[in-house]
Order: structure tokens, then C-alpha cells, then sequence
């Protein structure tokens, strides 16, 4: 009878001791030791370091279709931090921690990759839903997915190198860490701000008209507008180095100046310009034109797929029709606009993108326009999203392209590649630079170290981390 009485006191005491964690939790919170009441089960552990856990279900958008993620949630106490694990944007599960901050769920840890950008709204859903499990009675087995914050190394055929020396000392110092202090610094608004102005040009719908069966047809007359940022102090006496910088798929020529990382910002100054604008006023990168065009026509989005092969093969055309009228309007090195003009000037002018950007810089610049430019970086992307193909590219296209330019006296100044770790292009931009070493044991056109590197971060496919790899591009081109 005495252990039957003990056993309803404890059993009145455990009673009370969730309903008192339920209403310290929230209003209305269930606290349940069957996972079963939970709409989905999880594909990951919870964290036993926090005392509750929840599963949700949202939809995140990714390639412009939206999908289901399942996101395993952690909790502490208070219902006020916690850890979202899931699988989003990557080949694996991503971990990311998420607080109260000014009464606003905020992120405030992530592994760089975009399930940074989801996760509060997977810790909303959770609250919405309101369905505690204590993390013992999880099903899986927790395991990390990884630190929040590897430091990353350079990439050396797909294996990661610590001690990798490069005769370049440039390439040596370039910072690959997202936090880095520097980097910081000059993405504050600085004192001596350049200007950024809207140019018009007339170009032609090269990507149409090749669909149409001729590129060069100019078929299709279209008028388009690009975005050039001046130095501060810019001068139309003096000569400035060019870069031209392309934007992403789903992006527009509006991007790089008005990204505040991840946030599109336009009320604000970019980080793009503020690294501009700091890194030149410091003397740590050449005073140079800054150059952002559209990938595509939008008016006429329906008639060529934004991401088609047509529109990354074809852009080479377009470029010199913006080259003309960029360098005719402002003081670069071209003395004349013509063939003769912008290959004579061709050390002084520089091609970068960032994903599609990557991708078009391959297939437009590097296998098509090195009479025209001398310097190129890859972004967060080899020539194909496929690894064989991406192989198979440099090899078939690439190579043949360099050693042409090569046999007519163009030197290839510098090939950056960049890429990070928890990036979902790593792979095939991998496969594209394991192609590339394998051309290097033949030839000196590239040369590991000195003309040419792969240099990984700790980012994904994230405006943070295109910030970063421009402020490593401004301190080594035109040097």
C-alpha cells in the first residue's frame, strides 16, 4: 500500500513538474514524451545538450521551385534558443543556430549555406506548432554535422592542403575565412565613396538569335542598361584599369553594388562598394572601373531560358558591344574602341562572375574573349553543373582556347578560382581545376601558384562569401 501511495505521489509530482515546464515554455506548449505526436518523424538527431526537441516540415524555395525540408529543431529551457538542422542547399545536413534577438528570431551562428536563411522561419513553424519532445527519447542518434566554422585550406586536386606554398606571395596572403577582420573593416561605409552611374547601351539578343540558328545574325536589336562604379577621384585624365562583373542566375546587373551580404539592400551602400571603396583609398588595390552588366534580356525571359547554354556561350558577343561603349565613355587604357584598341589594352582589363557569372566567365570569357582580357576569377562554379561535363569542358574547350591564346602572345595574367566548402558547385568546379593540373604538367600557360589557384573558404553559395572572394580578386589583379 506505502508503494503504491509513493508511486502516485511521484507520479502527481512528474505531472506537475511538466505542466510547470509547460507554462514556463509557452502559453498552450505540449510536452510529450511520444515522438508518435509529432506530424513527421526527424531525419536527424536532436542535440542532447538541449532539453527539447521538435520536427517541422516548410517550404523553401531553391532553383526557383519550391520544396519540402524537414528540419529537426532544438530547444533550450525557455523556448528562446535554438539548433535547426536539415538538409537545404547542400549534399549534406547543415547546422545553424537561432535566437531571440530584439524579440525578432535571428540567426546567429550558421555553417555559411542558405539553411542559414530558412531556419528562423523553421523555428517559427516549430513555435507555431508547439509540440515538445525531450531530446533523450529522439529516435536518431545525434551527430554534428560539423563545426559552425572550419577553417578552411586550399584545394590542391580535390584534397584540402594546409601547407601549400605558392610562389605568388599574393596568392599566399589572400584571407579565405568569412570573418576575416579585413574583410570586415571595409564592407563599413568608407570616407571617400566612389559613384556608381547607369549606362545604356544597343547590343543585340545574341542568345536568340544562336537559337535561331545564327549568333552573329543580329537578328534581334535590343537596348540594355549596365551599372559602372567610378573610383573616388576618378579623373578622365588618367587611365583606369576595367573590371567586368557578372551576377548570378535569378540576379540582375543591380546585385553586386546593392547586396548588404545577404540582404538586398538598395536604400543602402553594397558591401561590393564599401570594399571598393576601402581597399582603394588604402592603396591595397589598384583605383579601377567597376563594371556590372545583365546576363539576359528580361523583357523577353520567355524566349531563351535565363540559365541556357545559349546565354553563357553567347555572351562573349554582347561583352564586346559594352566593352566599346564603356571604355569610348570613360578614361581606360583602350586608346580606341576598335579590335586593335581593346587587345592592345588587354593587361589592363579583367572578367569575374559569380555562379551563372562563373559559368558565362568560362564559356565567354576564357574560351572566347582572352584577345580581349588577360585576367579572369571563377566563382562558385566551373563551366557545367555537372562534373564529368565540367571536366570534359576544359578539356575539349578550355585548353584548346588557352593554348591559342598562348601561340598569339596572350598571356594569361592571373586565373583565380574560388569556392567554399559547404558550397553545392564545389564538385564539378573541382572536376574543372583537377582537368586544369592535369594541363599544367604540359604546359606553363598556367602555371599553380604564380598565374593561377583554387582557393576554398568556408562559405556556400552566399552573397558573403562572392563579397569575400571580390575582396581577395581587388588586392592581387592589375598588381
Amino acid at each position: 500500500m506505502k508503494r503504491k501511495i509513493f508511486l502516485l505521489t511521484l507520479a502527481l509530482l512528474s505531472l506537475l513538474l511538466v505542466q510547470t515546464a509547460t507554462v514556463a515554455l509557452a502559453d498552450g506548449a505540449v510536452i510529450t514524451s511520444d515522438s508518435s505526436a509529432l506530424p513527421v518523424m526527424p531525419e536527424y538527431g536532436a542535440n542532447p545538450d538541449l532539453p527539447y526537441y521538435t520536427v517541422v516540415t516548410t517550404q523553401v524555395k531553391s532553383a526557383n521551385k519550391y520544396k519540402d525540408v524537414i528540419s529537426t529543431v532544438s530547444a533550450n529551457e525557455t523556448l528562446t534558443e535554438f539548433e535547426v538542422i536539415c538538409h537545404y542547399y547542400t549534399k549534406s545536413p547543415q547546422k545553424v543556430m537561432v535566437s531571440f534577438v530584439d524579440g525578432k528570431l535571428t540567426t546567429t551562428r550558421t555553417t555559411n549555406d542558405r539553411t542559414g536563411e530558412s531556419a528562423p522561419t523553421a523555428v517559427q513553424a516549430a513555435l507555431d506548432q508547439n509540440i515538445w519532445v525531450p531530446t533523450s527519447e529522439c529516435s536518431l542518434p545525434y551527430t554534428d554535422p560539423a563545426p559552425l566554422f572550419s577553417k578552411p585550406t586550399y584545394v590542391v586536386a580535390g584534397v584540402y592542403e594546409e601547407d601549400f606554398v605558392r610562389s605568388n606571395d599574393k596568392l599566399n596572403g589572400l584571407p579565405c575565412l568569412l570573418d576575416d577582420e579585413g574583410l570586415a573593416q571595409c564592407k563599413e561605409p568608407g570616407e571617400r565613396q566612389g559613384t556608381v552611374e547607369a549606362l545604356t547601351y544597343k547590343t543585340y539578343f545574341y542568345a536568340k538569335d544562336a537559337l535561331d540558328g545564327n549568333a552573329l545574325s543580329h537578328s534581334t536589336p535590343i537596348e540594355k542598361t549596365a551599372y559602372v562604379y567610378l573610383p573616388y577621384g576618378y579623373s578622365p585624365e588618367e587611365h583606369y584599369n576595367i573590371l567586368y562583373l557578372l551576377h548570378g542566375g535569378g540576379d540582375d546587373e543591380t546585385k553586386w553594388f546593392t547586396q548588404v551580404d545577404g540582404s538586398d539592400q538598395p536604400d543602402k551602400r553594397g558591401s561590393a562598394l564599401n570594399i571598393l571603396d576601402n581597399l582603394i583609398a588604402s592603396g591595397r588595390s589598384e583605383p579601377c572601373i567597376v563594371v556590372t552588366p545583365g546576363l539576359y534580356y528580361a523583357k523577353v525571359a520567355d524566349l531563351v531560358p535565363q540559365t541556357s547554354n545559349a546565354v553563357t556561350e553567347n555572351f562573349c558577343y554582347e561583352l564586346v558591344d559594352l566593352m566599346r561603349v564603356v571604355e569610348d565613355t570613360y578614361s581606360t587604357y583602350a586608346e580606341t574602341v576598335d579590335d586593335a584598341g581593346l587587345i592592345a589594352s588587354r593587361d589592363h582589363r579583367a572578367l569575374a562572375g559569380l555562379s551563372m557569372g562563373s559559368i558565362t566567365t568560362w564559356r565567354s570569357g576564357i574560351a572566347a574573349s582572352t584577345d580581349y582580357i588577360s585576367w579572369f576569377a571563377n566563382m562558385s562554379a566551373g563551366p557545367s553543373q555537372n562534373e564529368s561535363l565540367a571536366e570534359s569542358y576544359i578539356t575539349e574547350t578550355i585548353i584548346p582556347a588557352l593554348d591559342r591564346a598562348a601561340d598569339q602572345g596572350h598571356d594569361i595574367h592571373m586565373m583565380l578560382q574560388f569556392n567554399g566548402t559547404r558550397d553545392q558547385a564545389l564538385p564539378p568546379h573541382v572536376s574543372a581545376h583537377k582537368a586544369l593540373l592535369n594541363y599544367m604538367n604540359n604546359s606553363d600557360v598556367l602555371r599553380l601558384g604564380d598565374n593561377y589557384d583554387f582557393i576554398v573558404s568556408d562559405g556556400g553559395h552566399v552573397w558573403s562569401a562572392w563579397n569575400l572572394y571580390l575582396f581577395d580578386i581587388l588586392q592581387v589583379f592589375f598588381h
